[in-house]
């Protein structure tokens, strides 16, 4: 077996208005890569149209109730985290709850530690917002997002409703403490 030497230059920032084109573009490309083969196109379409539209993402960058961290390689957006106050699941019981409201990475990245990396980064933010309680919703039929959860110290502590297009979808939501 040839064993490859990978120099990661991984880094991590916070996005900047200036950010929400390439931030959209991201987003829609991960999701689409992760669920794509599991909806329904106008479901999809409709999806990414409300949730990932660029001035939605300038909104959410300007959120001060929301910090969005992008994962760059070199010159290349690889991933992103946004982690927010402002809403908590009715099954999340822990103290001063923050969400891990999305958290994604180019496929080509997954596996070599730098979820990991997001993942941390967007605890520290949690912390830093006096977290106690980190919590997140994950699809129901996303087994893979679920394992890594589970790797990152994350239990299932009940389920909600996600709205994806026109249907309902049950997300199990987790919880950690920070």
């Amino acid at each position: 077996m040839e064993v490859l030497n990978v120099t990661c230059d991984w880094r991590i920032r916070e996005a900047r208005a200036a950010d929400a084109g390439t931030l959209r573009e991201l987003m829609e490309r991960t999701f689409r890569a992760t669920y794509g083969h599991l909806a329904e196109a106008e479901d999809m379409e409709l999806h990414v149209a409300e949730a990932f539209a660029e001035d939605v993402q300038l909104r959410e960058i300007c959120d001060t109730q929301m910090k969005t961290l992008l994962m760059e390689s070199g010159d290349e957006l690889i991933g992103f985290a946004q982690v927010r106050t402002g809403t908590t699941a009715e099954c999340v019981r822990g103290e001063r709850p923050v969400e891990l409201w999305r958290i994604y990475l180019e496929k080509t990245w997954q596996g070599r530690g730098a979820a990991r990396l997001l993942m941390a980064e967007a605890k520290a933010v949690a912390r830093a917002w006096d977290g106690k309680t980190m919590w997140l919703g994950v699809w129901e039929l996303n087994p893979r997002a679920m394992r890594f959860y589970r790797k990152c110290g994350f239990k299932v502590c009940g389920e909600h409703t996600f709205r994806f297009g026109r249907e309902d979808q049950v997300d199990l939501v987790m919880t950690c403490e920070l």
